[in-house]
Order: structure tokens, then C-alpha cells, then sequence
């Protein structure tokens, strides 16, 4: 293994643990753990509102929802704790995940009939993670 890991690297695995994974985790736990159930309400009706990427749902299906995304943010968590280890198996399974991503991202775009703004960041990020832990430069970096 190098024993210095390329800048992209670095930025990748930071924005998968920071931005994807700790914040949001802790985003959607203290909104669902501490706040009272009536102020979920209004943050459903807001979200709903403002023609959010959020479908119609209930109460119920978005306390599901916001479970669900804290259960992704953990695993970008432990994702990025791994790209920035070097784990061969953090970089495949960043490679499968991102290939995961896009293919949700189209069945969005296609059962919504548009492209909502949400999206374009679902579809160049995931890009830019297979375009950049495919090249065979940075392969090495994890051997």
C-alpha cells in the first residue's frame, strides 16, 4: 500500500463520513428521538408543501422514512471510515453502492416523470465516486 493516500481519496471518504454520514444520522435521530410528535407533523406538511422530493405519505411512513435514512448514513459512515483506512472492501462496496444509487435515482426519475433538482446531485455523485474508485491508479492505493 502507498503510504500516502491520493487527495481524492481524502475528499470522497470525508464527504461520505461527514456529510452523508454523521450529519444527516444525527439530523434525522434528533429530529425523530427529540422532538415532539406533533412538531413531526409540521415538518411533514412543510416538507409536502414546498413540492420536496417527498412523496405523499403519513406520519407513520415518514418515521420509517427518517429511519431509513439514518439507517444509510451509517453505512456511508462506515464506508468512508473505510476508504479512509484503504479497505479494499470499502472501495468495492462504494463502487456497487454508487451503482445502487443511480439505478434509484432513474427509477425516481421515471415513476416521477421528471427530474426534480433534489436529483441531479444523486446522479453526479455516484458518478464521480465509480468514475474515480474505478481508475486503476487509485485501486492500487488500496492494495
Amino acid at each position: 500500500m502507498n503510504t500516502k493516500a491520493p487527495v481524492g481519496l481524502i475528499i470522497f471518504a470525508g464527504i461520505n463520513t461527514v456529510l452523508l454520514g454523521i450529519l444527516p444520522a444525527l439530523l434525522f435521530l434528533s429530529i425523530k428521538l427529540f422532538l415532539p410528535a406533533h412538531f413531526l407533523e409540521e415538518v411533514l406538511q412543510t416538507l409536502q408543501a414546498k413540492e420536496s422530493f417527498l412523496p405523499a405519505m403519513d406520519i407513520r411512513q415518514f418515521t420509517v422514512f427518517l429511519y431509513i435514512q439514518a439507517f444509510m448514513a451509517v453505512i456511508f459512515i462506515v464506508s468512508g471510515l473505510g476508504l479512509f483506512t484503504r479497505k479494499e472492501w470499502a472501495r468495492r462496496f462504494t463502487i456497487y453502492y454508487a451503482f445502487f444509487m443511480l439505478i434509484m435515482v432513474l427509477a425516481g426519475i421515471i415513476s416521477a416523470g421528471k427530474v426534480m433538482v433534489q436529483m441531479w446531485f444523486n446522479i453526479v455523485y455516484p458518478g464521480a465516486l465509480i468514475f474515480y474508485f474505478t481508475n486503476p491508479k487509485v485501486g492500487e492505493s488500496f492494495k
